[in-house]
């Protein structure tokens, strides 16, 4: 069966119209200094999504990866607005070890 966002069963696993980040996480909590990693990212009925501190290349989406490379040890908190102006934010950390 497939899910779509007009099926019974999409509303079931997903959680119907609430804005939801579904998953946040980086591939690797820890990366060498110049190092590059990726921060993937699932959120759900979201009309804008923004990172802090700033990655270019957001959108919506249930399952997205972006590429950082952190200079030192990072947080990084997406932000997803929806259409009502609720907004909900989960963080992560990316630490760079010392060299």
């Amino acid at each position: 069966m497939k899910l779509t966002p007009s099926s019974p069963e999409f509303d079931r696993v997903y959680g119907g119209d609430a804005l939801k980040i579904l998953q946040f996480y980086a591939r690797d909590g820890e990366v060498a200094p110049a190092q590059k990693t990726i921060l993937c990212y699932g959120v759900l009925n979201a009309k804008t999504i923004r990172m802090d501190p700033v990655v270019e290349g957001l959108h919506p989406s249930v399952n997205r990866c972006v590429e950082v490379s952190p200079a030192k040890t990072t947080s990084y908190t997406l932000i997803a607005e929806g259409a009502g102006g609720a907004t909900v934010s989960q963080s992560v950390t990316v630490r760079v070890s010392p060299r």
